[in-house]
């Protein structure tokens, strides 16, 4: 068996559990391996065997079995330690938990470090190769200023991914919570909240517009309402749901009618979790074979829900990995991006082989490459991967300077010169067959260029985001901070109703270690829908707003340069003393090169080396403006002059 669906189909939990998934809604405290803490305490710990007539009941439940047995420190890290256990028995390699606020004077003596060390400590013992997406807890119980007290000491502390609300949804108004959630965001904090498990689509609308959040816990109650599902759609807001503890809590009659089908068809982005597994014996392989069962979802759109997010996960966790195993120490800022469900064009400088994977790592969010020379890049593992992800491949070179076609070109014209004297009409045929390969190779790579924007504008209109390198190749000029770029992107984000991000990125290695360092820097949002009419666009339009995109980036770099100029002139000359030869010694003065250019050509030699490209292969991919000529290309045409004696004596 080697297939998600066979295994649902075949109703073989234990091999469901075999396929890697997320739990991104799941309460430590209720969510371990009920064996794990039987073996351990002794206690035995019974699911709840019949629905729930009041939240009440589910209280009394958790004061029998976890209560007082639990109620300190050590019992406490037992339940997080209880929990990595069953969600690395069941398959997860993305786990979501965290603490509630209170929890941190209540069982870590307000110590964030302690509390941290009790999460990552269980991670490293029991699941060492599982994601851990750490989050804060926030009860709508407890008064606003307590909150924000308890809240002063995790502000700030780059170990948390998110941040949830919970409890019960008529306690106070969610409006109470908008300056907490503020702050929030500004911390770089995934924004999350327990909505639309007992209230209305109505009030699952209301808590993601005031709040601003990313993902709702529940959220099954949008399903009501066709405006609501169709805003959770377009605006790309996350329900992650529990369908057995929607049953057990009387939310819904039935698992066979369970709102996440109509969600899920209806294009809203859900995921499968656990919530409680203790009380309602509800652990993600469950709840995909439950659904499963009760036709609710089909196979292969179960298949898609895991595969969906796991996918963008693992590779995401991937390219980290390798990331570190490079040697590169990672120095990225946090950004949330939230635009009301428009897609995202980032666009960056292009600068080595590394560019992409730690761009994708730094910024997170789901991105399609834009990549030229489909031939020559990612013939790995890594294009695989980048298939998985979604990735644009064509050829970007000018077509009328393909090295096949000029041959092509170049035989024509050597056959065209003897026509006149082909009085057998061979030369005429071979002509005419030559010309019609030639013409068919040209329109190829003519459609080739043509069909690319085609693409672009297919995936910015399904609402995905694309990582955009606007420069078409690696910038390996010894002065430049960047090159002209292609301008079709002004277009394509006018077009496509999409925000431009300028990024940028460099490599600087670090003095004394073998490791680099790997910096992402974003500038602010481009949106040119406020600056432009497409009916209307000009050339002059799509270079002015292509200036805006280099403008940033250019800032961005020297800023980079600014914080890390830690290279000194002296140096600067032992490392130019170290590169000299004998040979070197027999060159004047005024023809040696100086310290700087040669490290610069040092330094692109080790660029050059990380793919398998020349110099020449890299600069004709840069854009060239067709009405500035370089002053080497001016007086090319001097080089391949022909004097013949008898015309030049004329």
């Amino acid at each position: 068996m080697d297939r998600f669906t066979d295994a649902l189909e075949q109703r073989n939990l234990e091999e469901l559990r075999k396929y890697p998934k997320a739990d991104l809604h799941n309460h430590f405290v209720l969510g371990g391996n009920r064996r794990f803490l039987y073996q351990v305490t002794g206690k035995k710990i019974e699911p709840l065997d019949h629905p729930l007539t009041s939240m009440d009941e589910m209280d009394r439940w958790s004061q029998k079995y976890i209560g007082q047995d639990f109620n300190s420190t050590e019992m406490r890290k037992l339940l997080i330690r209880a929990t990595f256990q069953q969600a690395r028995e069941d398959g997860v390699t993305v786990l979501e938990i965290g603490e509630d606020v209170w929890g941190l004077n209540e069982f870590f003596h307000n110590d964030i470090d302690e509390l941290v060390n009790a999460f990552t400590s269980a991670q490293k013992e029991i699941a060492s190769d599982m994601e851990l997406r750490l989050q804060i807890g926030l009860s709508r119980h407890c008064p606003i200023s307590y909150l924000e007290d308890c809240l002063s000491h995790f502000w700030g502390n780059k170990n948390f991914y998110s941040i949830d609300l919970y409890g019960d949804e008529l306690a106070q108004p969610i409006e109470n919570f908008k300056g907490i959630y503020r702050r929030a965001k500004k911390e770089g904090l995934r924004l999350k909240a327990h909505v639309g498990e007992w209230g209305t689509a109505k009030d699952v609308r209301t808590a993601v517009e005031e709040l601003e959040l990313d993902e709702v816990q529940h959220g099954i109650a949008a399903a009501d309402d066709e405006s609501v599902i169709r805003f959770l759609a377009d605006h790309k807001i996350r329900l992650n749901i529990t369908p057995t503890s929607n049953i057990l809590l009387g939310r819904v009659a039935d698992m066979s009618m369970h709102p996440i089908g109509k969600l899920y068809r209806s294009g809203v982005d859900v995921t499968i979790n656990s919530d409680d597994v203790l009380i309602f014996d509800s652990d993600v392989s469950k709840e995909y074979l439950r659904l499963y069962e009760s036709q609710c979802l089909t196979a292969e759109e179960l298949e898609n829900i895991r595969k969906n997010l796991w996918l963008h996960n693992t590779l995401y966790k991937i390219m980290s990995f390798f990331n570190t195993i490079s040697g590169f120490e990672k120095d990225f800022e946090r950004y949330k991006f939230d635009f009301n469900g428009r897609p995202i064009i980032f666009a960056f400088n292009h600068v080595r082989m590394q560019d992409i994977a730690i761009e994708m790592e730094a910024i997170k969010n789901h991105m399609v490459l834009l990549s030229g020379d489909f031939k020559n890049v990612h013939p790995d593992i890594s294009g695989k991967l980048l298939e998985k992800n979604g990735v644009i491949y064509f050829d970007m070179k000018n077509p009328y300077d393909n090295s096949e076609l000029k041959e092509q070109r170049k035989y024509l014209e050597e056959i065209e010169s003897y026509l006149n004297d082909d009085l057998s009409g061979v030369l005429k045929e071979e002509y005419n067959r030559a010309k019609g390969e030639y013409e068919t190779n040209l329109k190829s790579l003519i459609n080739d260029r043509h069909n690319v924007k085609k693409v672009i504008n297919d995936v910015l209109q399904s609402g995905y985001n694309m990582l955009w390198f606007y420069e078409g190749s690696w910038n390996l000029s010894e002065n430049k901070p960047y090159y002209e770029g292609y301008n079709y992107m002004v277009e394509a984000a006018l077009k496509n109703n999409a925000i431009v991000i300028p990024g940028a990125f460099e490599i600087i290695d670090i003095p004394g270690k073998r490791k680099r360092r790997a910096i992402v820097r974003l500038g602010k949002p481009i949106d040119y829908t406020k600056m432009y009419d497409i009916n209307t666009l000009t050339k002059e339009d799509k270079i002015e707003g292509l200036d805006l995109i280099k403008g940033q980036i250019g800032g961005l770099l020297f800023d980079i340069w600014d914080k890390y100029s830690n290279v000194s002139r002296k140096e600067l000359e032992e490392k130019y003393v170290k590169t000299l030869t004998a040979k070197d010694y027999f060159v004047p003065d005024y023809k040696r090169k100086s310290p700087l250019i040669k490290c610069f050509e040092e330094y692109m030699n080790k660029v050059l080396s990380e793919w398998k490209f020349s110099l020449e292969d890299i600069e004709e991919k840069h854009f060239v403006d067709k009405n500035i000529v370089e002053q080497s290309k001016a007086f090319e045409h001097l080089d391949n002059l022909n004097l013949n004696k008898n015309k030049f004596c004329q």
